[in-house]
C-alpha cells in the first residue's frame, strides 16, 4: 500500500481510495460507455507488465548463456581432439626412413658405456649410452648383441673452455658445447636382417633426419667392422 501510494504521488496521479481492492471499483463513473481505467490501475498494470518483461528477459539471457557455454564446451572438446590427433601424427612420423626407428623414451637416463672424441670434420665429443640389455651385453662381452639392445650416441661440439682455462696455469680445458645430433642403434635380428640385425636413426633437435642416403650409409660404414664385433664400434669403458 505504501509503495503504491508513493508511485502515485511521484507521478502526480490520484490517490487510491481507502479500502478499494476490486478493479471494477477503480473504473471511472463513465466506464459504461468507454472502459477508462484510472491512472492508478495503469500504473499497477504497467508495473506488473514490466516485472513480467524483466523476468522473461532474465530467463532468455540465462538460456542464451547456457547455449553459449555448451557451444564453447563443444568447441573446446573438438580442439582437444584435433591437438591429440596432430600430436599422435607427429609422434608416428618422427621415425627414421628405411628403419622406422624412434627416439627412445628416457634414453638420457641410460647408463654410460663409453665416451669418444672425433676430430677432423666432425670435431665433436660423444657419450655412448645403452639400455639395460645393451649395457649387460657390453659388460659380459656378449656377441652378437641380444635382440632388444639399444645404443644411443650423443654428440656435442668439442670446444675449449676459457672459463676453466682462466683457473688453470695454461689452456687445457675442453668441454661439450651445443648438441649436434643423437644416433640410435636398435638390435632386432629378424626385423633388420638385411642390415646385420641393426636398425639406425639420427635425430637433430629431437626430430628424425629423413635422409634415406644418410640412413643407408650407417650400415655401409658399420659393415666394414669385424663381424665378431657385431657391427658395433664402441667398447665398454671400465
Amino acid at each position: 500500500m505504501i509503495q503504491h501510494t508513493a508511485i502515485q504521488w511521484y507521478l502526480g496521479l490520484p490517490m487510491r481510495p481507502e479500502g478499494t481492492d476490486d478493479l471494477d471499483e477503480l473504473l471511472t463513473p463513465d466506464s459504461a460507455s468507454a472502459v477508462d481505467i484510472s491512472p492508478y490501475v495503469v500504473v499497477q498494470i504497467a508495473g506488473v507488465g514490466l516485472a513480467a518483461l524483466t523476468v522473461s528477459t532474465i530467463i532468455e539471457m540465462e538460456v542464451e548463456m547456457r547455449n553459449i557455454s555448451v557451444f564453447f564446451l563443444q568447441a573446446s572438446g573438438i580442439a582437444a581432439i584435433c591437438i591429440a590427433v596432430a600430436a599422435a601424427a607427429v609422434a608416428t612420423d618422427n621415425v627414421s626412413p628405411i628403419y622406422g626407428v624412434a627416439l627412445p623414451e628416457g634414453y638420457r637416463d641410460w647408463k654410460m658405456i663409453t665416451v669418444a672424441h672425433e676430430a677432423g670434420k666432425n670435431n665433436d665429443i660423444r657419450a655412448i649410452l645403452g639400455n639395460e640389455i645393451a649395457v649387460q651385453a657390453f659388460r659380459e662381452g656378449t656377441r652378437p648383441f641380444p635382440d632388444g639392445s639399444v645404443i644411443a650416441r650423443l654428440a656435442y661440439v668439442y670446444k675449449s673452455s676459457p672459463e676453466n682455462d682462466a683457473v688453470f696455469p695454461a689452456p687445457q680445458s675442453f668441454v661439450a658445447g651445443d648438441p649436434t645430433n643423437v644416433q640410435i642403434s636398435v638390435k632386432d635380428s629378424k626385423k633388420y636382417a638385411d642390415s646385420g640385425g641393426w636398425g639406425y636413426a639420427q635425430f637433430e633437435n629431437g626430430l628424425a633426419n629423413q635422409s634415406a642416403p644418410l640412413m643407408k650409409s650407417c650400415f655401409a660404414c658399420h659393415t666394414m667392422l669385424d663381424r665378431s664385433k657385431d657391427f658395433v664400434f664402441s667398447h665398454y669403458s671400465q
